[in-house]
């Protein structure tokens, strides 16, 4: 029965990817085509912003699902990797089925009016992501399958530290700040552990808030793997990435926010050719 439901929560997280995907790709076509004030909305730093928060969500919850799909095959040959799967997959299935519902919910508001007629795909995107929160265990019962996971029977937390140390060690010195990043992360993560674990009712009174940071905390480690796999490649984006998912994490000081990685997100969304001639 466990192996059955860890299947179907890993196919949910990754629908739930496709579906934050497709809430974007329907949020950028309409603010490419759609003009206000005599220009393309995407032209409006707002709506940039929310075209960009978008992206990084997206990537961070595909990162996530994925790795909790490569962990299914791996746990096929390697048993060990059976803790890992089943945490890495209570984390997927939590955090993408929320941001789903998150980002359908922000294309429909930025569509405005006709996302929430029938007539446009957003309000179907909207109303098809709220069961990804709910069946396959919702987030409570995700929550109590962590809890099981960090008893000493399984030692999930210890897993856990494990594979965002791995990817801590083989950061390349250009990645110096999402190192820092990392590394305070981890630190809050295991603080937050402690509290949750230090008795029966701190579980039951912490588990959800546990389960919504380390999920986050994956994902942003994932980012930054995602970083160093690219780095030398040419390719700014995966870290522009990252760092963009720490600051959605821990905000900067207001009107601090590091501008030059939404530009090149940004850039990174326009460079479809397709896009460009609607522009």
């Amino acid at each position: 029965m466990m192996e059955a439901l860890t299947y179907s929560r890993v196919h949910n997280a990754v629908g739930a990817a496709g579906a934050q995907r497709r809430a974007l790709d329907e949020a950028l076509a309409w603010a490419v085509r759609r003009r206000a004030f005599g220009q393309a909305i995407v032209t409006y730093p707002m709506v940039q912003a929310t075209l960009t928060e978008q992206q990084v969500r997206w990537r961070a919850g595909t990162l996530l699902a994925f790795e909790a799909a490569l962990t299914l095959d791996e746990a096929l040959q390697v048993p060990e990797q059976r803790t890992w799967l089943r945490l890495s997959t209570a984390l997927a299935k939590y955090l993408t089925a929320e941001e789903a519902v998150g980002s359908a919910r922000s294309t429909l508001e930025l569509i405005g009016g006709n996302g929430y007629t029938s007539d446009y795909p957003a309000a179907r995107l909207l109303r098809d992501a709220q069961v990804l929160t709910v069946w396959e265990g919702p987030a409570n019962v995700q929550a109590l399958e962590l809890l099981r996971l960090l008893a000493p029977r399984y030692g999930g937390f210890q897993v856990y530290t494990a594979r965002l140390e791995g990817i801590l060690a083989a950061l390349p010195e250009p990645l110096d700040d999402l190192r820092l990043a990392l590394t305070d992360r981890l630190t809050g993560d295991r603080q937050a552990f402690k509290v949750t674990t230090a008795s029966p009712d701190q579980s039951q009174r912490y588990a959800r808030q546990l389960l919504h940071r380390l999920a986050q905390s994956l994902a942003l480690a994932l980012l930054v793997e995602d970083a160093a796999r690219s780095e030398g490649s040419g390719d700014p984006t995966p870290a522009a990435a990252a760092r963009a998912y720490h600051e959605l994490l821990t905000p900067p000081t207001f009107g601090e926010e590091n501008r030059g990685v939404r530009q090149l997100l940004l850039d990174d969304l326009m460079r479809d050719d397709r896009l460009r001639e609607e522009a």
